[in-house]
């Protein structure tokens, strides 16, 4: 027991580096508060994060009120986080468990960008290996799935996989910690539930040997052999890949795409080649984990080379073969002639300014997806200020400051109003956009700088007009004018792929 009690702290201060911050997911089983307590006895700095996942009423409720007690007691940050599994397995056609596990992934990550912690720390042990190389087993995995769960992805940690469960249950009762007991884990209609209480009884009874201890040993063999593979990958993945500026054979593509080579492809060996799919739709966004099925349709198309056959991907991606090579393109809606892009931008992005004096100079913003903003004031007529409309903009500077306190950068919110030069009157700036025919993938991309709900101007597109002047009348304002002047220097010079099709049909002057 001592030596259960003393030696869970100590793995945990050599395995977690002490100066960093943690979200610890508990959950109130055994495994989830012996993790606490242990990161607790080693002096670790952590948020405790339960997630309520709604299946079990009352009962899950209790839970969170218990871990919440916990916590409470030895002075924890604690944060509980409702999510409806159920809700949204049958919204998106999951099991209850890949829904729950789903939220619940979500959930932590939400909570530790917001209390800024660097890891995640979960509560897996060898038990739960063992039975997640069963399940991916029967599953048909790869190596990739039967190297099983590993210390680190991205920054979620298993710092217990080294133990047992009932190392952790005799070190609550050492350390005089209770734990809550899920009913649901008895549930032999859940998968993982019959290989722990069916499954893994039967091959401990019948075949010799530790089964746990085995198959976690197999797995961390696995992991190796895995891991010397994807390497491998690596190293072959910049000779089989590159971008092109168009698609051959007559096919529209977008600015620069990527491709597989299909000849080069072919000469890997096939457990190198599968992963090189893999890493390359990796590299160019696909953030959804290709399945078996989706890598078995990539091969099959690239050995037998049926050019112009289309192969759907998980989120919004497909890949394209035309004549040995292989593009990977962001989908279609053919009704809605919409792109779907990923990552999409984040929709919490902005910047506020004080309104330009023009005592300090030009003031830059930087954009999230690369690029600049360059704001100035000018003095003068407006047709003595320089104005190429799709690079730069003017407003009346105390027009603007008349309508909020500051200046914003941001992307398009709700309730946008725009009164666009040549145009009627003001507008939503949604019913403008797609007045305009902006795909919807490419309106929440689109920089915005406004004062308040009053858009401004749409760098590399489109500003707006003001009262009671307009800048391109002939004859100048009665009296010299501020005037906040704007420049775009875009990332790409091409822009964006659907605005570099638009050049010449968008609004405004030529």
């Amino acid at each position: 027991m001592d030596k259960m009690l003393n030696g869970l702290p100590r793995r945990l201060r050599q395995l977690l580096d002490p100066s960093a911050s943690y979200v610890a997911a508990v959950s109130g089983g055994a495994d989830s508060m012996a993790l606490a307590e242990g990161m607790y006895r080693a002096g670790l700095s952590f948020t405790v994060c339960h997630v309520e996942h709604g299946i079990r009423g009352e009962a899950s409720r209790e839970d969170a009120r218990f871990v919440e007690a916990y916590c409470r007691a030895r002075k924890l940050p604690f944060r509980c986080v409702p999510v409806d599994a159920a809700a949204a397995a049958r919204a998106d056609g999951l099991s209850l468990e890949d829904a729950a596990r789903r939220l619940r992934y979500a959930a932590l990550e939400r909570c530790a960008d917001e209390t800024g912690a660097a890891f995640i720390v979960t509560a897996h042990q060898q038990d739960d290996q063992a039975e997640t190389l069963l399940l991916r087993l029967l599953r048909g995995s790869g190596t990739l799935g039967l190297a099983g769960m590993r210390f680190r992805r991205g920054r979620i940690l298993r710092p217990l996989l080294a133990f047992r469960g009932r190392d952790l249950r005799a070190f609550c009762r050492a350390a005089g910690v209770d734990w809550r007991e899920d009913r649901t884990n008895q549930d032999c209609r859940y998968v993982r539930n019959r290989i722990r209480r069916e499954l893994l009884p039967f091959l401990t009874a019948h075949f010799s040997g530790d089964m746990t201890e085995i198959l976690s040993r197999t797995a961390r063999y696995i992991q190796e052999d895995a891991d010397f593979l994807e390497d491998l990958a690596r190293q072959a993945l910049p000779a089989v890949t590159r971008q092109e500026d168009c698609l051959p054979g007559g096919a529209k593509g977008k600015g620069s795409v990527p491709c597989v080579d299909g000849a080069a492809w072919l000469s890997l060996p096939p457990p190198v080649a599968v992963r090189v799919l893999r890493l390359f739709c990796r590299q160019h966004g696909v953030t959804r984990e290709l399945t078996a099925a989706n890598l078995e349709a990539l091969e099959t198309v690239l050995r037998r080379g049926h050019s112009g056959k289309k192969i759907p991907l998980p989120g919004c991606w497909q890949c394209l073969y035309i004549y040995g090579k292989l593009f990977l393109l962001p989908k279609h809606d053919n009704q809605a002639g919409e792109t779907c892009v990923r990552p999409a931008p984040d929709p919490a992005w902005r910047e506020e300014l004080p309104w330009p004096d023009g005592a300090a100079g030009p003031v830059t913003v930087e954009l999230p997806r690369g690029g600049k903003l360059v704001f100035a004031v000018r003095e003068g007529p407006a047709e003595g200020l320089p104005f190429t409309y799709r690079r730069e903009a003017i407003y009346p500077l105390e027009t603007a400051r008349e309508l909020a306190p500051v200046l914003t950068i941001r992307y398009r919110q709700g309730g946008d109003r725009f009164f666009p030069l040549k145009g009627r009157g003001h507008k939503s700036l949604k019913r403008y956009l797609i007045d305009h025919k902006m795909p919807a993938g490419e309106r929440g991309r689109l920089p915005v700088v406004a004062a308040g709900t009053e858009v401004l101007w749409l760098p590399g597109y489109a500003n707006a007009a003001w009262p009671p002047a307009d800048p391109r009348e002939t004859q100048a304002p009665r009296a010299p004018r501020r005037w906040l002047v704007g420049r775009y220097f875009p990332a790409d010079p091409k822009e964006t792929a659907w605005l570099s099709q638009q050049e010449k049909s968008r609004p405004g002057r030529e």
